[in-house]
């Protein structure tokens, strides 16, 4: 069996009942933060604020893959993803993080793009790490990552 090729595009409202239910996983939620799930009112408000094109950056991995965002503001972004069980250690972290990056220098002349990560999550930070990011801070459980253009 060949390795799956993954490819990204801009998130779609078609694309809501997947993200909803992903983002809703037992995975998602102790990645974001260890929260409570997104009722369906909150997680349609995230869903659409991410999307907002001036603003944010918002793409999904196919096939099915996951998604990586970029929240934007003051060209500074923070960078955040996630990535199905079945595609993790397959590299589509590192493209879509590295793809990003990409898009947030040369299209969008961002300054640093930051990545807030839960201090036991070991996967996101070496995945960070591995796409040039640097350790800049600590703040109580979490490790904020920053990469710039240029390194």
């Amino acid at each position: 069996m060949g390795k799956a090729v993954f490819s990204m595009r801009r998130a779609v409202i078609d694309d809501f009942g997947w993200w909803h239910t992903y983002r809703n996983s037992a995975s998602a939620v102790a990645a974001s933060g260890g929260g409570k799930p997104l009722t369906s009112d909150q997680a349609l408000d995230k869903f659409t604020m991410l999307r907002e094109p001036d603003l944010n950056v918002f793409w999904m991995i196919e096939p099915s893959a996951g998604w990586v965002t970029l929240e934007c503001e003051d060209y500074r972004g923070e960078i955040s993803i996630f990535v199905t069980e079945w595609a993790r250690g397959q590299g589509v972290g590192s493209m879509a993080v590295k793809q990003m990056c990409r898009y947030a220098d040369k299209e969008i002349g961002m300054e640093a793009v930051i990545a807030r990560v839960r201090e036991e999550n070991i996967a996101s930070s070496a995945l960070f790490t591995k796409c040039g990011f640097e350790l800049d801070s600590t703040s109580e459980d979490m490790w904020n990552f920053k990469w710039e253009p240029g390194e």
